[in-house]
């Protein structure tokens, strides 16, 4: 699984169109469609921003980006679950 994968399954699980997210987040629906579709990186504020959206899974959320980051064989420098919001 890739983080668009993981993103596009959390939306979905959620009952939301990539607008519903995207207007959630102050992104576009293009933005959306490029990080589902791995064209664009998430970048670890963002992916902030779509964990809070998605509680109560976000806990889930955050293990299953962290795996997919394991799989790449580089985690991420903060790519853990933040302790306290930003």
């Amino acid at each position: 699984a890739t983080p668009g994968d993981v993103l596009r399954g959390f939306r979905v699980l959620c009952g939301m169109t990539r607008e519903e997210l995207a207007d959630k987040l102050g992104a576009s629906r293009h933005a959306i469609g490029s990080w589902e579709g791995n064209r664009t990186a998430l970048k670890l504020s963002v992916v902030r921003k779509i964990a809070a959206v998605f509680a109560p899974f976000d806990d889930l959320f955050w293990e299953a980006m962290k795996i997919t980051a394991d799989l790449e064989h580089a985690v991420p420098h903060g790519m853990q679950k933040p302790l306290s919001p930003d």
